[in-house]
């Protein structure tokens, strides 16, 4: 008999470090005896008589724990699927039934009692079925299983898919709702796929290669790697992708890719994965070189953390972690370059001195700062000459005229000179100055670039990362989403020379927030749209979550005093259930985080103030941060507080009321900020404020 090998499902993985350390124990020696002497682990599975799969077993793993087995009919492919005690564990096994799908060829765990009792509780109604158009062979081939027809054919909606798709395959539930968002059946047909192969039922070996599969079973070659693979938390992330995910992570791209994403779509996670996988598979030489890079400090923090957990806590081979400025001053120092970075109120002071000299004419600060950034600073115009010949699409409003544009150019020189006579640089000179350099040098620090939050960079900082891999096969991997941009304005990748044409791709199913949060979320947009990273439109239709769960809670108070008052009783119901590091308290500054920390600490609960340089695990306590720390994060429950119309959206800047564009672009950045905030959640979102409504 050849060796036995072992797939240990999903659910298994996840419950495993839950359950007592001597059933964990039981469990690792059922492995190593399959590992050891399989032929006689094998003879000792127990048959049930009334278990549905005819192909399940049982095994004692303690005295009153029994482990969940599926013995294939022929080949050496085993299934560990559950384990709890004796009863529980039966009742589990009893109706479920692991079939390989016909058409689609994924292993798939069905339980008919349940789905059929899941559609049961639907109300009566002469209304057509949501799905009367297709056939029962052209649901099958969508990965339906056949058994589960008679309760799909029970939808008539969205809300009755959702109260049965816990009951059915990811990949069939998935199927149903693009058919319900109006793609036709080809088009889901081609989403859903079929592999090359024929497909054996009775494969079981064959089916645990499909990527659908591998979303649900991982497979195990021996107690030694299951125990590793437990030795730190188990973070479904870590180990089960989507199809989808899993072609993006592997996939050979013949030059830079961009993936866009909603929040929640696992484009972070794809990035990490893509980021390991590039080290591990393509660039392998000792002297290859990975950047992993993203816009901030925190976010690179982050991604350091986590991409640690991916590499079971070890540092992971040959990739770099590090935000775009830091790496671009750091590179300057290694060659004894060291520019001082003018900070916020250096800045406005450089800004004074040169208006004092200059003054206004008839332009606003800001209006004249914006033109600095946008059009100046974005393109490197060094000279007069430069700008009066410069594009300055995008800008909106009149053009200007030939002496306009003299008298601005006065007080850029003014200003540039402020600075200079401070030693002080903006951030943006140091990502040019080090994108010049490498040009010159003419050498390349690293074969491949990640780049996390890609919508939040700037021309000059996608200039540099284009330096910093030679063009050719999988040199660049960009992701992102417009709908979470937050600083920098809309930028086209291509004007940077960064050339995606033919590799773009969609991540659209939302694995972290509900149904019903993700649908209060993107309503915050109405019909409004952001671009692609690449000068097109991108939307979130399509968008669509696997989870659901109560609805948003809106809640308004008349002071503030009010609104503490129920967030800290709201904040006590959560906790009976709930750890205190699964909430998330989320406001828009930091005078206002520093408010609530200390509310919530006078009232007993315990409370973490997360700031810039926070490690999230740096102990208990309900997370309280701004939105903008809060980017990148996730929380079982999300309250987002202190909002109304003269904190949420924050007012804008009296100097920027006449610049209609900068107007338009503060209020899309804070619908954003909104968005991202909601997005946070995944199970429940509570929001409160006081005074005059948001306007958001």
């Amino acid at each position: 008999m050849p060796s036995v090998e072992l797939a240990i499902s999903r659910e298994l993985l996840l419950q495993l470090p839950r359950l007592p350390h001597k059933v964990q124990r039981k469990v690792y020696e059922l492995v190593e005896n399959f590992e050891q002497d399989s032929r006689s682990a094998a003879r000792h599975l127990e048959s049930i008589h009334d278990f549905k799969d005819k192909r399940a077993r049982t095994a004692r793993v303690g005295d009153d724990y029994r482990a969940i087995i599926i013995a294939p009919d022929t080949g050496n492919r085993f299934l560990l699927v559950y384990v709890d005690h004796h009863d529980e564990a039966m009742r589990w096994a009893r109706n479920k039934v692991f079939d390989v799908h016909p058409v689609v060829g994924s292993l798939q765990v069905v339980d008919v009692a349940a789905a059929a009792a899941a559609v049961e509780q639907l109300p009566a109604g002469r209304e057509p079925g949501a799905f009367d158009k297709l056939k029962d062979p052209q649901l099958v081939e969508l990965g339906i299983p056949e058994v589960l027809l008679p309760s799909v054919r029970r939808v008539r909606d969205e809300a009755s898919l959702r109260k049965l798709a816990p009951h059915l395959p990811e990949e069939a539930a998935e199927a149903l709702t693009w058919l319900l968002h109006g793609d036709s059946f080809e088009e889901v047909r081609a989403a859903v796929g079929r592999p090359e192969r024929k497909v054996d039922v009775d494969d079981l070996g064959a089916a645990l290669e499909e990527p659908s599969t591998q979303r649900r079973f991982v497979q195990v070659r021996s107690a030694v790697a299951l125990e590793e693979l437990l030795s730190r938390d188990v973070e479904a992330w870590r180990v089960f992708l989507h199809p989808d995910q899993r072609k993006l992570v592997s996939h050979s791209f013949n030059g830079p890719a961009r993936v866009l994403g909603g929040p929640g779509t696992g484009k972070t996670v794809v990035a990490m994965h893509r980021a390991r996988y590039l080290a591990e598979q393509v660039w392998t030489a000792p002297h290859h070189r990975i950047l992993f890079t993203t816009f901030s400090q925190n976010l690179a923090r982050d991604l350091r953390r986590n991409l640690r957990k991916l590499c079971n806590g070890n540092d992971p081979p040959r990739i770099e972690v590090t935000h775009l400025h830091a790496w671009a001053a750091g590179w300057l120092r290694e060659r004894g370059v060291k520019l001082q970075i003018a900070q916020e109120e250096q800045v406005r002071e450089a800004w004074a001195e040169a208006t004092g000299v200059t003054g206004l004419s008839r332009f606003t600060l800001a209006f004249v700062q914006q033109e600095w950034e946008r059009v100046v600073q974005a393109q490197d115009i060094q000279t007069e000459t430069a700008y009066l010949r410069a594009s300055r699409r995008g800008r909106g409003g009149t053009p200007l005229k030939k002496e306009d544009r003299q008298f601005l150019w006065s007080v850029f020189t003014a200003y540039r000179e402020a600075l200079q006579s401070r030693q002080l640089h903006e951030f943006v000179d140091v990502v040019r100055l080090a994108r010049k350099r490498l040009e010159e040098e003419r050498a390349f620090p690293y074969q491949a670039v990640v780049v996390d939050e890609t919508q939040d960079l700037g021309l000059e900082e996608l200039k540099l990362l284009r330096t910093l891999a030679p063009t050719g096969a999988n040199d660049l991997f960009l992701v992102g989403d417009a709908h979470q941009r937050l600083y920098a304005p809309p930028v086209r990748v291509s004007s940077a020379g960064i050339d995606i044409r033919g590799r773009g791709k969609t991540l659209k199913i939302n694995y972290r927030t509900t149904h019903e949060i993700r649908g209060y979320a993107v309503r915050l947009f109405g019909e409004q749209r952001r671009d692609d990273l690449d000068g097109g439109e991108e939307s979130l239709k399509g968008y669509s979550s696997v989870l659901s769960g109560p609805e948003p809670k809106e809640v308004w108070f008349a002071d503030q005093g009010s609104e503490l008052q129920a967030v800290v009783q709201h904040l006590r119901t959560l906790l009976k259930d709930a750890p205190a590091e699964s909430v998330g308290l989320l406001v828009r500054t930091r005078e206002l985080a520093r408010q609530y920390e200390a509310r919530l600490k006078e009232a007993g609960l315990p409370v973490m103030l997360v700031h810039e340089k926070s490690e999230l695990d740096e102990g208990p306590g309900i997370r309280v941060c701004t939105l903008h720390r809060a980017k990148g994060l996730e929380f079982h429950h999300v309250l987002l507080c202190g909002l109304g119309d003269e904190r949420f959206p924050l007012p804008v800047r009296p100097e920027l009321l006449d610049d209609e564009l900068a107007v338009e672009e503060h209020q899309a950045r804070e619908r954003n900020l909104l968005f991202v905030g909601a997005t946070r959640a995944r199970e429940t979102l509570w929001l409160s404020g006081w005074g005059r409504h948001s306007p958001l």
